[in-house]
């Protein structure tokens, strides 16, 4: 793995774990597997009316008229992924209050890209009403626009934000983009 301090990336292993850092206005350390670390300013908050939209480095929420939405960016297939769990998280509750004790492992196939991103968030909303986990940590070893193999660890939420009881197909599409790759992804509420 190597981190390029010019852009803040870090590239290699997609093992991704939120931690509170003693920093202000919200940023935070994503620890990576062989323990370098970044900071970032992990949210920024606009506010409109009534309106939140929270962008993160990976991930933002952005308006939608009756459900939640999220517009997921990532270098590939994996951190594209990584960044739609991540995102989901986020969405559910915050992932500061989770202490991750329940580990389970996934080997997932769908017969495209998108179907195969909808099985893996769908499985992630599954366990958490099954067990009342939230995912905040992903190791994803393969990751093809049919098959996804990995770990996903996490526990119980000491502040839930909303339940997120579906993933939608509505208008889902994986785009390259000059980032990488991009989608829109719509949960029922």
């Amino acid at each position: 793995m190597t981190f390029d301090a010019r852009n803040g990336k870090v590239e290699g292993a997609l093992h991704f774990q939120w931690q509170r850092g003693p920093y202000t206005n919200g940023a935070r350390i994503h620890e990576c597997t062989n323990h370098e670390s970044r900071i970032t300013n992990h949210e920024s908050r606009i506010t409109n009316h009534e309106l939140r939209i929270t962008n993160h480095e990976s991930f933002e929420e952005i308006p939608h008229t009756a459900d939640v939405a999220l517009r997921v960016w990532g270098q590939d297939l994996r951190e594209l992924f990584a960044s739609a769990a991540r995102g989901l998280a986020w969405l559910m509750a915050d992932p500061d209050t989770v202490q991750p004790e329940k580990e389970v492992a996934l080997d997932l196939t769908a017969p495209d890209a998108e179907t195969l991103l909808v099985t893996w968030l769908g499985e992630l909303i599954y366990l958490n009403e099954r067990d009342g986990v939230v995912f905040t940590e992903f190791d994803l070893e393969e990751v093809t626009p049919t098959h996804l193999r990995g770990t996903a660890r996490g526990g119980r939420a000491g502040e839930i934000r909303r339940l997120i009881k579906a993933v939608t197909f509505s208008n889902l599409a994986i785009r390259p983009t000059d980032r990488g790759l991009e989608t829109t992804i719509t949960f029922d509420v």
